[in-house]
C-alpha cells in the first residue's frame, strides 16, 4: 500500500508543479499566449487553447507514468541489493 501511496503523491506533486509552471508562463509571457497578433506569420498555425491544454495534460500523464516506472525499477534494485546483503 505504501508504494501506491508514494506513486500517487508523486504524480499529484508533479501535476501541481507542472500546473503552477503553466500558470506562471501564461502570466509572465502574455505576448505568446494572448493572441494579440490578429495576423500570424505566413505558414504559422495556432493551436486552439483546448487542444494545447489537452496536449499538455496528456504529456504530463505520460511523463508521470514513465517516472513511476523508473522509480519502481530503482526501488526493486534497492530491495534486491538489501535482501542479498
Amino acid at each position: 500500500m505504501g508504494g501506491l501511496l508514494n506513486a500517487t503523491l508523486g504524480n499529484l506533486t508533479e501535476l501541481i508543479i507542472h500546473s503552477l509552471g503553466l500558470v506562471f508562463s501564461l502570466k509572465t509571457h502574455r505576448e505568446f499566449f494572448g493572441g494579440d497578433d490578429p495576423h500570424p506569420d505566413a505558414g504559422e498555425s495556432m493551436l486552439p487553447a483546448p487542444v494545447a491544454l489537452g496536449t499538455a495534460a496528456c504529456l504530463t500523464v505520460k511523463g508521470s507514468e514513465r517516472l513511476e516506472t523508473i522509480c519502481r525499477s530503482r526501488e526493486q534494485i534497492w530491495i534486491d541489493d538489501v535482501s542479498s546483503s
